[in-house]
Parts: C-alpha cells; sequence; structure tokens
C-alpha cells in the first residue's frame, strides 16, 4: 500500500491496522504514522528489506532524520538498498554514514545519460524561446507526447496560458497543486488525453511514460543532476527521444554543467555552447558576473521549512 502526504491520513490507517506486506511511501508522513498513537498504529520490527529510490533527493532535501529514525527502528539484519540515477559526492557521504558497509554499484558513467536519447541544446534568447517551441511543436506534436521543463510554479502556469491561446491544449503540473489534482493529471498524460505537459521538475524523477517522445527544456537546468533526470524522462523501454535545451545568454552560468553531460554521455560538444560558456569563463574574469558555485542543487543544505523558503516556492 501506499502512504504519503497531500491526501488525508485517516484513508490510509485502515489498510495499515489490517497489516500488509509492502509499504510504499514518503519520509514525513511514513515517521508521522510510526509516531501516531505512541507507535501503537504500525512499527517496523518485521522490516528486513529498505528501499530508497531516488536516495540523493531524499537526503539532499533533509529528510536524512526521518530516514534515520525508520532505519533505526527496523530489524538489525536488514539490507538497505538505494538507488538513482544521479548521486553527488556530497550526497554520497551523507548517505554513507547511514548504511552499515556499503557496497557501490554503477552501471555506465556517473552524470550519464541513456544511449537512446539524442541531446540537442539552441543557444537561442528569451524573447525567441516561445516561438521556436510552437516550431517544434508543430513538428513534433504527432510522433508522441511531449514534456516540456520550466523552473517556477508561475513560469509553468504562464506557459500553459500561453499555449491555450495559440491553439495547443496541454497539462500543467507543479507542486502547488493538491495531490489529487496532480494524480489526475498524470493520468491523463498517460491516457493520452492530452499530449503536451508543462511541469517543473517535480516531474524529473518516477515519471515513467513510455510514449514520451520529446523533452524540451523551456528553462535550462541549473545543475547537472536535474539535466540528467528531467532528459531521462524520454527515451524509455528501449525507445528512442529527443531532448532538446534553450540555454539564453541569461543563461551562460549553465553551460559548462550542459558541455559536462555531453562529454560524460560521448557526445559531441555543439559549437555555440561551447563559445557560450568562453563568453561566461570572461564576463566572470570580467568581474561582471559572480561565477556560479558547482552544483547549486545538491549541496546536502536541506529544506529550513520556514516563511522565507514558503514564499520562495510560491514566486
Amino acid at each position: 500500500m501506499a502512504i504519503y502526504g497531500g491526501v488525508s491520513v485517516q484513508d490510509q490507517l485502515p489498510q495499515l491496522k489490517r497489516g500488509t506486506e509492502i509499504v510504499v511511501c514518503t519520509p514525513g508522513r511514513m515517521r508521522d504514522v510510526l509516531a501516531l498513537s505512541n507507535g501503537k498504529i504500525t512499527n517496523l520490527r518485521r522490516v528486513s528489506y529498505v528501499v530508497l529510490d531516488e536516495a540523493d533527493r531524499i537526503l539532499d532535501m533533509g529528510f536524512e532524520p526521518q530516514v534515520k529514525v525508520m532505519l533505526q527502528n527496523c530489524r538489525l539484519d536488514k539490507q538497505t538498498v538505494m538507488f538513482s540515477a544521479t548521486f553527488p559526492r556530497s550526497i554520497e557521504n551523507l548517505a554513507k554514514t547511514i548504511l552499515v558497509h556499503p557496497i557501490e554499484i554503477v552501471v555506465g558513467n556517473r552524470g550519464q545519460t541513456c544511449n537512446n536519447i539524442e541531446q540537442q541544446v539552441e543557444v537561442i534568447e528569451e524573447e525567441e524561446k516561445f516561438w521556436r517551441l510552437l516550431e517544434l511543436l508543430g513538428t513534433w506534436q504527432d510522433k508522441g507526447s511531449i514534456l516540456i521543463f520550466v523552473d517556477k510554479q508561475i513560469e509553468a502556469d504562464d506557459l500553459f496560458k500561453e499555449l491555450y491561446k495559440v491553439g495547443h491544449k496541454a497539462i500543467v503540473l507543479h507542486g502547488g497543486q493538491d495531490q489529487i489534482d496532480r494524480e489526475g493529471f498524470i493520468q491523463d498524460f498517460k491516457d493520452g488525453v492530452r499530449s503536451i505537459m508543462v511541469a517543473t521538475s517535480v516531474c524529473a524523477r518516477g515519471l515513467d511514460i513510455s510514449h514520451i517522445r520529446l523533452v524540451i527544456n523551456y528553462m535550462c537546468p541549473n545543475h547537472i543532476e536535474d539535466y540528467v533526470h528531467r532528459v531521462g524522462r524520454t527515451g524509455r523501454a528501449g525507445l528512442q527521444g529527443t531532448a532538446i535545451t534553450f540555454v539564453s545568454s541569461d543563461e551562460c552560468q549553465y553551460a559548462q554543467d550542459l558541455i559536462t553531460a555531453f562529454e560524460n554521455s560521448g557526445r559531441q560538444v555543439p559549437e555555440a555552447l561551447k563559445k557560450l560558456n568562453e563568453e561566461y569563463l570572461q564576463k566572470v574574469q570580467d568581474g561582471e558576473i559572480e561565477k556560479k558555485r558547482a552544483n547549486i542543487g545538491y549541496i546536502g543544505k536541506g529544506y529550513k521549512f520556514d516563511e522565507e523558503e514558503e514564499n520562495k516556492f510560491k514566486e
């Protein structure tokens, strides 16, 4: 059964009380359930196998305390497995603190995308992105589903409205929506009710839909791990996919991450991208802009859960 936030916990408890062999959960909600009625609802004393999917993101978001509490309440002879397509060194070191005699298995190379994905980068100015997007939709819409990534919730809503104005009926998905709404939108996308989805990076992980033929990074990812997960939404189940990333002069600080992703995957780096990165390095050298910190989104800082951070996510 599934235990997760965003819905009433009262709807999830009856089945849990009856007993279940496998529980799929989010760390926060499971921690809350374990604490209900002084631990009388359920416990983890019989758990012998624990899987952390997207383990790097779970730890980076600040859920290490909840994960530790759950692991400490499982059997001592349990086996713990962590999965992720990316695992930055800073988060890997954190993961090793909660494991006993860990063994690392790497399939392919770190930061490498699937060979089934054709990767393209277009250096384009901000005001030209929407018109280029319309050209791509006209070319690709009959070939399969299209997933368009932006950074913020308001950007997703705005792009959804602009597409609707020109006749493209899309779906919009982001963290500001209710859980039930998100589930319904994803199901409509899976069923082909709508073939275009505009989303934030909330869809960069865990979305396994084989008929996604094109991923468009309308806003350039701000770190390589996010790029790898975004483009990984296509080219699944052995099928071919295409990922096109827009990067403007205002996003030049992310060019090096794109270059690294191309090199890790054995792809030829576009000359326009190399030039954009050179221009960025020159601006840094001239003192015009501050150099971007490496892996800005993955430094194990976690969430503060304060008012300032809440307002930031509502932008």
